[in-house]
């Protein structure tokens, strides 16, 4: 009986201690760019500390980064976002904004004028318009020309 009683006793010690295991820190979120568009693709890494299993954003921005018990995370930490075409960002705090806004940095040639889909349009159309035009093909040929081989 003692023996029964003994076996009771452990396997509720180590039940207990099973308990007491720090669960991992899931960080999540989502990354958009100035437009509020889903950057997929954006490297996020808890740092300082963690920086050998990053998460990846998903199509729609969206990342979970599960950060090991063994890592305590503090209640002041730090996340690094990192795409290319975008400046690394950083973010310290005790949460996360939701959502996390990149923004990409202009180019000195990116012209907001050549963005203009209307011109576009108007360009289809007058290649359409040219399409049974034999001048817009090029000079037309002179008149002595025609028979003269």
């Amino acid at each position: 009986m003692t023996r029964r009683c003994l076996f009771a006793l452990v396997v509720a010690a180590l039940c207990a201690g099973c308990e007491s295991v720090p669960e991992p820190t899931l960080i999540a979120g989502h990354v958009v760019d100035s437009t509020r568009e889903p950057l997929p693709g954006v490297t996020v890494t808890y740092s300082p500390m963690f920086r050998d299993a990053p998460a990846v954003t998903d199509e729609t921005g969206a990342f979970e980064l599960e950060v090991p018990a063994a890592i305590a995370v503090k209640p002041q930490f730090k996340v690094l976002f990192d795409r290319p075409g975008f400046p690394l960002m950083s973010h310290q705090g005790t949460q996360l904004p939701e959502p996390v806004v990149l923004d990409a940095p202009r180019l000195a040639d990116d012209d907001p004028a050549d963005d203009d889909p209307a011109d576009d349009e108007g360009d289809a159309a007058e290649d359409a318009d040219d399409e049974g035009d034999p001048s817009a093909d090029g000079p037309a040929p002179e008149r002595g020309d025609e028979g003269d081989e």
